[in-house]
């Protein structure tokens, strides 16, 4: 099977193939469709050796410059490398690869010592828990204690013999080439995956081996860096120089994230063991057998740039979140704390990568707080209501030739093949709960309702989130210090500026989590973004928490089927009238009068004329109609005091993650008409009335 490599600029919106998948065995996509996706991230052309080195290693001289070393050692070492065994068994190569990579590093002598250490990991797969797979040999920092090569500074994968090598270069033009073998490239990403999701990382090196010859591949949040290939049996001073490079690299330099991976002190074991403990009783954390050992300190700039002045935080065990793509924003966040404060006040620290010339988040913040008065405020000097409060927002990159905190695409291409993304960080001071971490099913539309009011809000300053999602809408863990709001809406990183998108192009972009996403928004993707889609979006968030966590009608292997496709999401419409909340009538209500006011955005202009409808029957979705709809069930009785997922309706733990990841799977829509024209609609206006 060959991939005609024909990458589209990957700019980075909300929808990331790649990312909603999960990556158990069973589940994850096939390879060939996970190199599918790979290759539109890849640099169009493969990259020369010196170039590669060039701009991956900008802060290293060449590796060979100024560094004394006999006369025959590069005699010696091709005897080296020439030693490594062709013909055979693949796993026959990797001690005398090791031996020989351990040797070329050699060249740094004198008072230097060599920084870095070569294992073999091809059999470590079960010790990470990560499907029985392993990069074969992983590159350690000597300082380091880690042994888990997903922890490691960079992977090596062996394959015996040159005829596996991925990439093949175009015969009839030398500035294209294909994937030959998906499944290698792709075997490729997913260990880069891995390691970055495992440790804090700006970007990671990775090197093929295939027989004889050598490749070197780089991959940040933006692009994968491919070189050409060179045959390192007989021209060993090509790996040499990248790996002497490489250990004299500082970790920075080698793509560590050194702001966000230093493990805290002995003096602060105490206060990470007190604040688990509360955050723990708050429901802020999950339970982990060694939260102190997987907390980490966090810096935080106190302007953007200058990483010399700012704070360190200490999180509260590992991440709350972790990005499981590789490109895009790759965002991590982490409770936290101040050790200095003795209140111990929980804040989160969000880490992601934006791209450069898009409003950062804080920006956006500032926005929606411009003035006072809102939707469930009591006073107009109070921050909005349903809306997170952020503390400050900076970015860690400082020079526009910063290479660690900016992505490098643009150095290999045009800028406009690569968007530039800058490395981001900030600090929220509201702490939320997740949605399926609910107490009661009342309390989850309370704080469902709120985050719409928070929507509103945000609205009224003529910014459309445009990623309304079960990620996005947090349970307030203190509603005293949220303005009394029960729930709050985060991440408005996608918003859209009405006042500056009068002809919506800049909302045609796709952006949002697919199961989410209006059904008009994935048949008619080149459409503007309107509220009215942010709206529904809602409704499929409800019934997302509703099918996981209540007993319903819909049977189990259907349930979390239905947000698979836009084709079942609109038959779950027509089906509506049928469907049941266990022992919960007014969530079930709740459902039914909600999904009417969504169908109603779906008739033709030809079924209003048919059925004589007046403006009063469709058109339905707006602000003031979804709270009334939701006011309305709140204010019924017969709320059953709990709603937790019980193992007779979804199984085993396996049975139900299983079917999350269907419902994860983004399957390919064709574009279909929409049933009636686009329009802004009475959901669009910032001068809603409100419904209280």
């Amino acid at each position: 099977m060959q991939l005609i490599v024909e990458p589209s600029p990957p700019r980075m919106v909300g929808l990331e193939w790649y990312a909603n998948y999960q990556l158990e065995d069973d589940t994850e996509p096939s390879r060939p469709q996970l190199c599918e996706d790979v290759v539109k991230h890849c640099v169009r052309r493969l990259v020369p050796v010196a170039e590669f080195m060039r701009k991956s290693f900008p802060n290293t001289p060449k590796a060979f410059n100024r560094i004394s070393f006999p006369k025959d050692f590069l005699k010696k070492i091709t005897a080296t490398f020439a030693a490594v065994p062709l013909e055979g068994k693949e796993c026959d190569m990797y001690k005398p690869l090791i031996d020989a990579m351990t040797k070329a590093c050699s060249l740094i002598v004198g008072s230097k010592k060599r920084s870095i250490i070569f294992r073999n990991t091809a059999n470590a797969g079960e010790e990470h828990n990560s499907r029985g797979t392993a990069a074969d040999i992983s590159v350690f920092s000597t300082r380091s204690s880690d042994r888990d090569w997903v922890l490691a500074d960079a992977f090596v994968e062996v394959k015996g013999a040159v005829s596996q090598d991925p990439i093949r270069l175009d015969p009839k033009d030398q500035n294209k080439w294909t994937v030959e073998h998906p499944n290698v490239l792709a075997q490729f990403h997913k260990y880069s995956c891995e390691q970055q999701k495992a440790r804090p990382r700006c970007f990671n090196f990775g090197i093929g081996i295939f027989g004889s010859m050598c490749r070197f591949f780089r991959w940040d949040r933006s692009v994968t860096v491919i070189s050409e290939r060179f045959e390192y049996t007989t021209s060993p001073e090509l790996l040499a120089d990248f790996l002497v490079r490489f250990d004299i690299s500082s970790l920075s330099d080698r793509g560590i994230d050194e702001t966000a991976s230093r493990p805290i002190t002995r003096a602060e074991r105490s206060l990470v063991e007190a604040a688990y403990k509360d955050a723990v009783a708050l429901r802020l954390v999950e339970d982990h057998p060694d939260p102190v050992g997987t907390s980490t300190r966090i810096f935080v700039p106190s302007v953007s740039g200058n990483l010399k002045d700012g704070e360190w935080l200490l999180s509260v065990g590992p991440p709350l979140f972790i990005s499981r793509g590789l490109t895009g924003r790759g965002t991590r966040t982490w409770l936290a704390f101040r050790p200095e404060c003795p209140d111990r006040k929980f804040v989160v620290v969000k880490d992601a990568w934006r791209e450069e010339g898009l409003k950062p988040e804080g920006d956006i913040y500032k926005i929606i707080c411009a003035v006072g008065g809102s939707e469930g405020s009591s006073s107009i000097n109070e921050h909005p209501f349903g809306v997170a409060r952020m503390d400050r927002d900076v970015d860690l990159a400082g020079e526009s030739d910063d290479h660690v905190h900016r992505t490098i695409g643009p150095t290999f291409e045009q800028p406009k093949k690569y968007y530039q993304l800058v490395h981001h960080r900030s600090i929220i001071d509201s702490v939320g709960i997740r949605l399926d971490k609910f107490n009661s099913s009342r309390g989850l539309l309370t704080a469902i309702r709120d985050s719409i009011k928070g929507h509103l809000n945000m609205m009224r300053q003529n910014v459309l989130h445009r990623d309304v999602s079960a990620s996005n809408i947090l349970i307030s863990s203190d509603s005293d210090a949220e303005s009394s709001a029960h729930g709050f809406m985060i991440d408005p990183e996608y918003s859209a500026f009405l006042e500056d998108d009068a002809n919506g192009d800049e909302r045609k972009g796709l952006t949002g989590t697919f199961q989410f996403l209006a059904v008009d928004r994935i048949r008619n993707r080149n459409h503007p973004h309107q509220v009215w889609h942010d709206l529904e979006s809602y409704f499929w968030v409800l019934l997302y928490i509703v099918l996981r966590h209540a007993r319903t009608s819909t049977p189990s292997e259907q349930a979390l089927a239905i947000l698979g496709s836009d084709d079942a999401k609109s038959g779950f419409h027509w089906r509506i009238g049928s469907f049941v909340v266990h022992n919960n009538v007014p969530l079930t209500e709740c459902l039914r009068r909600y999904s009417a006011l969504i169908s109603s955005r779906y008739f033709s202009p030809l079924e209003i004329e048919m059925l004589q409808m007046t403006a009063d029957q469709y058109d339905l979705l707006d602000h003031e109609s979804v709270l009334g709809v939701i006011d309305k069930a709140l204010d019924q009785d017969g709320w059953p005091q709990t709603m937790r997922l019980s193992h007779s309706q979804l199984g085993t733990e396996s049975r139900r993650e299983r079917i999350t990841a269907l419902a994860n799977r983004i399957i390919p829509v064709p574009s279909l008409p929409k049933p009636r024209s686009a329009s802004v609609g009475r959901g669009v206006s910032p001068q809603l009335k409100s419904p209280m």
